[in-house]
């Protein structure tokens, strides 16, 4: 008794105690309790006997404490309850009945909980053969009078549902034991419906308690056409079920109508048979109860209705096409709740999923079939011309919404939901009633005279169906009247901007999306492309409207070039592109612009033209790069953060908006530009600029960073092969910042780009490429030319930054000496893999310094100087040759002990084209990169194959001097030796 008496006074403490310590306190003293052996006989007593009260006079409430302990043995069961001995169990079992029957009467959640523990114990019975049986059994006992049939109906309530519980926490009950016991449950269904019949057939003396009775009855019967009670029993025998007749009586109560809608809704979702019985019950739900519903205002009943006749109609559509009576009946039953004005649109909403599906049932008929698809059609489209009017009215907005001018256009959670789910809807009703015939339905004919005012709400959603449908009314060809659309478009262009605020703001936002939609037909009109223009650059401006007009100019770009290269068109788009700089608007929205602008300025025939309308449009965007690059105000700007931020997002706005025009340019030369092309003067405009950027110190900064490389693979793609003339400044400006700010991976990013692209230029005349190639032998040769005396050159330990090809993980070819070359192309020649891997073998990274005196290479040696050449771990080797050669994979490896013969470079060279023959590597791949200790001057790629005509060269040299040892030959050689 003394434990009970601490678990009374601790739940006690933890529901009502004003300090939060003790409650914290009493919480911990309960969760230790329920992990202890004497929880289970605590809480068994605590349900079974009535001390509590006696011997704590100060407790505020018994039912706290006992829905406590049922929770408990609920918790214990799950967890432990298949440790139970028989004794134990069947003696649990008995007291959770007892403790059913005690408070059958209520509390009902203790009531519950007592059952759902009961239900639990009686699942864990693993050892038992058949547990369902035996609860049966054990509830017969509790039939005896009015108290225990209660217990009952709460236990059959809740034991299918524990049942088909896949979730619960009883880890000990298997799929396939809760699939039996499933199987069982079903085999008690005719014992149990009777047992339910005869509750309905109780006489109660209150009506409260009648009430109370019929919601129990309902919420177990439910349950068990969950669980799938009526399945097997005959089609013949359900019209007339007294139980089902129960239901429909239980309707036109309120206090059992939600619990009757989902018993009916369950049945019309679960079983094939019964939606035919439900609808010739569709005259007593629509005359009887849906039209006094509506009369008198009662949405509650109106929502459950329309939620039950969609569920009939949606299992059954081949019923509703028959168009029988009761079909039609239903049909507008639904028709009557969705033009229902309620407040909010759940019970419109509600139906969408019918109506939708009854229009898809109907597309897909088959014209030759046996139900006559354009019989159902001819009915049904009148059907669904009605619902577009309805659905049109429920999914107008209300104007007092934006009454407050506060520029916020968001339309109410619940009608954005309603809009969407609307969409697949009225695509579905357009194709069967046909785009022509739906179109009309959504015009607006003529506009009312000047002092009759506009139905504003009417326009705006006639405006959003029209949007929505546009795929299937384009596909369809048949161009409708758009001149109400072009007088709307003029219309809102003459209004002050201040008008535009509020609802009308959304107006012209649904609009902007209709003009961009059926751009294609407008732009056919070259009288629409002017008005049009403006419509769309005065929209750009405002927050509400700025994406909707943004992404309509790009539509209208592309469907109307062919009359958009009137002057006034152009310089509208000029002036909509130079105002973006003061415009502010999103970077997406800002891209659409330039994009949509940029595609038209390249594609007009005049080349001189088109570079001065180019370089106007980008006149904003070279001064914002002006400002940061001005170096009188740079120390000004930094005094200043405000200036400083500002300048800096404007030159990367800039940059990518240059970036932008580079993108459209290219994709405009397919086959690359001429050298007059635009792109390449615009090239040389931009890279002045670009270069003192990428010189400056503001490339610390992130943003700039990726923008400024952004914009340099953009030009490079654009300028193909005029590029390379700025290809050594360029690696230069990229090695040097990348070195600094080796977190940008921006850099690295555009390295591969420059690799793509210096690897796709044609090469020149053979003549030419064997003196080239001549050249670099001889180069090649002085570099490894240094006598055995001069080993102080190099290091004791020579990094050996190795190239290695996407799959060959585990291989290294090293310069070093003969036999460490030959052991690995051995081992490249025996390995398993591919012709395309082993082609794709890797020469040597070699590292090299500038020439100078050795003394002075001892200095820098012995004081950790040298730069890269001398970094311990190689790492920052590494990162600079993989931006070097792009996307490559690259490993830093050591030679200890090793020198750098004379003249192995050039040796190498030479005999590595002999011994890929040998090998039958056809097109190994060969990278040569010189790297200094300050940047990467030098990036050559060597390639060697046989053919009919002997073993050729083929290399490719990026640099621009040839002094102090560097190999630094800018061009293309192919050679044949």
């Amino acid at each position: 008794m003394e434990l009970q008496i601490k678990v009374a006074q601790a739940v006690q403490v933890l529901n009502h105690d004003a300090q939060s310590c003790n409650r914290v306190a009493a919480n911990q003293w309960l969760v230790q309790f329920q992990q202890t052996g004497c929880a289970w006989e605590v809480a068994t007593s605590i349900l079974t006997t009535d001390h509590l009260h006696r011997h704590i006079p100060s407790l505020v409430s018994n039912s706290e404490v006992e829905f406590f302990a049922a929770q408990i043995l609920k918790r214990k069961i799950h967890s432990e309850g298949h440790y139970l001995q028989s004794g134990p169990k069947h003696a649990l079992l008995n007291a959770l009945l007892l403790a059913a029957k005690r408070f059958s009467a209520g509390p009902p959640q203790l009531l519950t909980q007592i059952c759902l523990a009961l239900a639990a114990l009686i699942l864990s019975s693993v050892d038992d053969k058949k547990p369902i049986e035996q609860l049966f059994y054990s509830l017969q006992t509790l039939q005896n009078d009015d108290d225990g049939n209660v217990a009952v109906l709460e236990m059959l309530t809740v034991l299918p549902e524990e049942v088909a519980d896949t979730r619960s926490t009883d880890s000990s009950i298997s799929l396939f034991q809760r699939s039996q016991y499933g199987q069982e449950l079903l085999s008690r269904t005719p014992m149990v419906l009777e047992f339910l019949l005869e509750q309905t057939l109780k006489k109660y003396n209150g009506i409260v308690q009648l009430h109370e009775r019929d919601r129990k009855i309902l919420r177990c019967l439910l349950s068990w056409v969950r669980a799938g009670c009526f399945s097997d029993i005959s089609q013949d025998s359900l019209p007339t079920h007294p139980l089902l007749n129960f239901v429909f009586n239980s309707l036109q109560v309120s206090s059992s109508f939600d619990l009757a809608i989902e018993v009916l809704i369950e049945l019309a979702s679960r079983h094939e048979g019964l939606q035919q019985i439900l609808l010739y019950r569709i005259h007593f739900l629509k005359d009887v109860l849906l039209l006094s519903a509506i009369n008198n205002g009662d949405e509650k009943v109106i929502s459950g209705l329309a939620c039950l006749m969609s569920e009939i109609g949606q299992a059954a559509p081949s019923l509703i096409v028959e168009a029988s009576v009761e079909a039609l009946a239903l049909a507008d039953g639904l028709l009557r709740c969705v033009g229902y004005p309620s407040e909010d649109w759940e019970i419109a909403d509600s139906t969408l999923q019918f109506w939708s599906s009854l229009a898809s049932y109907i597309l897909g008929l088959d014209a030759s079939g046996a139900v006559d698809k354009k019989h159902v059609e001819a009915i049904f489209s009148s059907i669904f011309l009605t619902l577009v009017d309805a659905l049109l009215l429920r999914a107008q907005v209300d104007e007092a919404t934006f009454n407050d001018r506060s520029g916020v256009l968001e339309l109410p959670d619940g009608l954005v939901h309603f809009r969407m789910n609307l969409v697949e809807l009225m695509v579905d009703m357009c194709q069967l009633v046909r785009p022509p015939r739906f179109v009309q339905k959504l015009l607006f004919g003529a506009w009312p005279p000047a002092n009759v005012p506009i139905p504003w709400k009417e326009v705006e959603t006639k405006l959003f169906a029209l949007n929505v449908v546009s795929e299937v009314v384009l596909l369809e060809g048949q161009m409708f009247d758009i001149s109400s659309i072009m007088q709307l478009v003029t219309m809102l262009s003459t209004w002050p901007v201040d008008d535009l605020s509020g609802f009308m703001g959304v107006v012209r936002r649904s609009l902007t999306d209709v003009v961009g939609s059926y751009s294609k037909w407008i732009s056919a009109s070259p009288a629409n492309s002017r008005p049009l223009l403006l419509f769309l650059a005065a929209g750009i401006s405002e927050n509400h409207s700025s994406t909707a007009c943004t992404s309509a100019l790009r539509r209208f770009c592309e469907e109307s070039s062919h009359v958009i290269y009137e002057p006034a068109n152009l310089e509208i788009l000029l002036w909509v592109g130079e105002a973006l700089e003061k415009r502010h608007i999103p970077l997406d929205d800002e891209e659409e612009v330039i994009s949509a602008i940029s595609s038209i300025l390249g594609s007009v025939p005049n080349e001189e033209l088109k570079y001065n309308l180019l370089a106007r449009l980008l006149s904003s965007s070279y001064d914002a790069l002006r400002k940061l690059i001005n170096e009188d105000g740079e120390h000004s700007y930094r005094q200043n953060p405000a200036t400083y931020t500002q300048l800096l997002n404007g030159a990367a706005r800039g940059l990518h908006r240059i970036g932008i025009v580079f993108a459209q340019l290219a994709m405009s030369k397919p086959n690359g530009p001429a050298t007059d092309d635009p792109s390449i003067r615009l090239l040389r405009v931009f890279w002045p600029m670009l270069e003192k950027i990428f010189r400056s110190e503001y490339m610390e900064n992130s943003n700039l960073s990726a923008a400024a490389c952004r914009a340099l693979s953009l030009a490079i793609q654009s300028s193909g092969q005029q590029f390379l003339v700025l290809l050594p400044s360029v690696l230069d400006c990229l090695s040097t910042n990348f070195l600094a700010f080796q977190n940008h991976e921006c850099y690295i990013r555009t390295g591969h780009h420059i690799r793509i692209m210096s690897s796709s230029q044609e090469h020149e005349s053979e003549e030419a490429d064997r003196r080239r190639f001549a050249e670099i032998k001889q180069l090649l040769t002085q570099l490894a030319s240094f006598d055995d005396d001069e080993d102080d050159w190099w290091d004791d330990e020579v990094p050996v930054a190795v190239i290695k090809a996407p799959h060959l993980t585990e291989i290294e070819a090293e310069l070093m000496d003969d036999d460490n070359i030959v052991q690995a192309e051995e081992e490249i020649a025996s390995s398993e893999l591919s012709r395309q891997e082993k082609e794709a073998v890797v020469a040597a990274v070699i590292e090299m310094k500038e020439e100078s005196p050795p003394k002075q290479k001892r200095k820098n040696k012995k004081r950790g100087g040298g730069g890269i050449l001398h970094s311990p771990s190689g790492r920052v080797t590494t990162k600079v040759a993989r931006f070097a050669l792009g996307k490559k994979v690259l490993t830093m490896g050591r030679a200890p002990n090793r020198r750098l013969r004379k003249k192995k470079s050039a040796e190498t060279l030479g005999n590595r084209a002999e011994r890929v023959t040998r090998h039958g590597l056809d097109e190994p791949e060969l990278r040569l990169a010189h790297l200094t200790s300050r940047s990467v001057t030098t990036l050559a790629t060597t390639n060697t194959w046989k053919t009919d005509g002997g073993l050729w060269l083929e290399t490719r040299r990026v640099g621009s001097n040839l002094s102090h040892g560097r190999l630094a030959i800018s061009s293309f050689d192919r050679t044949r030796f």
